[in-house]
């Protein structure tokens, strides 16, 4: 095992251990701090996830872009070629068992193919100080991202923040991260 694949191990297993009230209390100011950042409210459209696991807990996130009226699109994970796109849905109950056991909309769902301002909430286990993400080893987010001309935000604990590991070539970096505490802007 390498070495950025042993210390994404070793964070998901910390951030497992992190007590279930606690993570909820994480979350909820992570989302409250997204709520404010004039990327999201000026965005015309919202890339997120299904959160699973220990992640920071987005679905008020999600809930209020689907409220608002604004496009929200979530990941759909094609296995065979590596790649991600995003599908259009307007409620939760579109979603389905995707690759990897993540809820991700049902394939009649409209394909996202781009509209003005676009924010995508990009799933990461740590980041280091510039931006680079461990993400959980498939690469679908770096080559999504490589692509990608909006803004790209991680809600991330901030004790998974400035994080040193050995940043490749084609890690994708995110434009800010939102943690508890602060915001951080990398470009």
């Amino acid at each position: 095992m390498n070495e950025k694949a042993r210390l994404r191990r070793e964070l998901i297993a910390a951030r497992d251990m992190c007590a279930p009230d606690r993570r909820r209390e994480l979350s909820a100011q992570i989302c409250r701090r997204i709520f404010e950042l004039p990327e999201y409210t000026g965005a015309e459209a919202v890339l997120g996830y299904f959160p699973i696991g220990s992640e920071c807990d987005i679905r008020p996130v999600l809930a209020d872009v689907s409220g608002s009226g604004r496009v929200l699109a979530l990941p759909v994970c094609d296995r065979e070629t590596h790649t991600l796109s995003f599908r259009v849905i307007r409620s939760s109950d579109e979603l389905e068992a995707g690759e990897y056991g993540i809820p991700a909309p049902r394939h009649s769902c409209p394909e996202f193919n781009g509209c003005g301002d676009v924010l995508c909430l990009v799933p990461s286990v740590a980041l280091d100080r510039f931006g680079a993400r461990i993400g959980y080893g498939g690469g679908y987010y770096d080559r999504f991202l490589a692509g990608f001309r909006g803004t790209a935000v991680t809600p991330v604990a901030a004790e998974f923040t400035d994080i040193v590991f050995p940043a490749e070539e084609h890690d994708a970096r995110v434009n800010i991260a939102v943690t508890e505490t602060e915001v951080i802007r990398y470009r």
